[in-house]
């Protein structure tokens, strides 16, 4: 999904994002401002998913059918990329 995620590190720093992929050994995140950022899983102390959605509220109330489908298509064209 589109969850975003918050990554504490070892190194007191924090990252978030939405996880585009994740090996073994690392995450793969893209923040907010659209830049990818990759993580290893052992500089990472503790990991949560924020329960603030990334979607401002009333977002699709204004949107017809048609602008929400597109809307959709592109958020899930984002993840495969």
């Amino acid at each position: 999904g589109f969850a975003t995620n918050i990554l504490d590190l070892k190194s007191g720093l924090t990252r978030s994002g939405f996880v585009v992929r994740e090996a073994a050994d690392e995450i793969e995140i893209r923040t907010s401002e659209g830049k990818s950022l990759v993580v290893p899983k052992s500089e990472i102390e503790e990991r949560s998913e924020s329960k603030m959605s990334a979607m401002p509220e009333g977002l699709v109330s204004n949107l017809t059918i048609e602008e929400l489908a597109s809307l959709i298509a592109y958020l899930e064209s984002l993840k495969s990329s």
